[in-house]
């Protein structure tokens, strides 16, 4: 069986999986079912919900999902349930059906930041391992890695979802970039560099008009626009910048710059009430105090 690693900002091990035939349509049943009802008071039902009763109860802002609610019949040494991935996996797959079916946008926020602070950074490297090598689990530290079959294919099908939606024509024949990460589609390759700043690059497969999504926790007043390195002002259709198909060729780079501010949250484990200090830029965990296994420590002060 062959073993796809991600690198930080990119799907490139999808682009694999979809080009050998393996990327096949995955619904979560309930949501799926919601979503062809038709009926606008179950999605509300749903996306209430998900804005109000997930995160602070069953996920972390960071990720964190347990693998028992309620009586733990896991407890790690500290007594905290032990958590598990792939019902991280079940929230992204419900915030992009949200995003993407609902037209709920701002949770797309939602699935970067899941996928960046969590589901990245947790997954196993090890080569010399191969029944490990990229997969999923349970995990006893709060930010800990694990490899279990039925995680690892639950949390792939969810990735195979996002890499559909990462690039979409829109309604409007206009083709989104809805993720910030790098992509080759048929109909537009895409490159997300993180550095002092965030840096979207597009190149469209064909002439037409490119709508770029901006995470809404970068300040509008931050966003640049280059294509084929001119400078254009920014044109916004909600959280979209749009560029028309007149200021846009086929292969010609178009770049959105953004800010990537920084902030720190504490998350406070539920039953020893250990706490973890997490500094993140952007939508990206950059350290963590004390030290967890799948972020980097903390750095020191530096000595006046």
């Amino acid at each position: 069986m062959t073993r796809f690693t991600p690198s930080r900002d990119g799907f490139g091990f999808l682009d694999r999986w979809f080009n050998d035939g393996f990327g096949g349509r995955n619904d979560n049943g309930s949501i799926a079912s919601i979503g062809r009802t038709g009926r606008r008071e179950f999605v509300d039902s749903v996306a209430k919900t998900y804005r109000h009763g997930l995160f602070g109860a069953v996920v972390s802002y960071s990720g964190w999902t347990p693998h028992d609610l309620g009586w733990s019949r896991f407890p790690n040494e500290h007594g905290d349930p032990v958590g598990e991935h792939a019902s991280c996996a079940d929230v992204v797959q419900l915030a992009l059906w949200l995003a993407m079916q609902a037209g709920q946008t701002d949770l797309l926020d939602d699935v970067e930041r899941l996928l960046r602070a969590r589901i990245l950074p947790s997954q196993i490297v090890n080569p010399t391992h191969p029944r490990q090598h990229g997969g999923w689990g349970a995990y006893g530290h709060p930010f800990g890695r694990g490899c279990i079959l039925d995680v690892f294919a639950a949390v792939l099908s969810v990735l195979t979802d996002v890499h559909r939606a990462a690039v979409a024509r829109s309604a409007d024949g206009a083709v989104s970039v809805n993720l910030h990460f790098s992509i080759q589609t048929p109909l537009a390759s895409v490159e997300a560099v993180r550095g002092a700043r965030g840096c979207t690059r597009v190149r469209l497969a064909d002439t037409g008009t490119l709508r770029i999504r901006v995470p809404g926790w970068s300040p509008r007043t931050s966003v640049r626009v280059r294509t084929a390195g001119h400078p254009l002002a920014a044109v916004w259709d909600g959280s979209y910048v749009v560029v028309p198909a007149s200021k846009v060729r086929a292969g010609e780079p178009t770049e959105v710059e953004y800010e990537l501010p920084e902030r720190t949250t504490v998350e406070t484990m539920p039953v020893s009430r250990r706490q973890f200090r997490l500094e993140w830029r952007g939508d990206e965990v950059t350290a963590c105090d004390p030290e967890a296994p799948i972020y980097p420590a903390k750095k020191p002060a530096a000595k006046v």
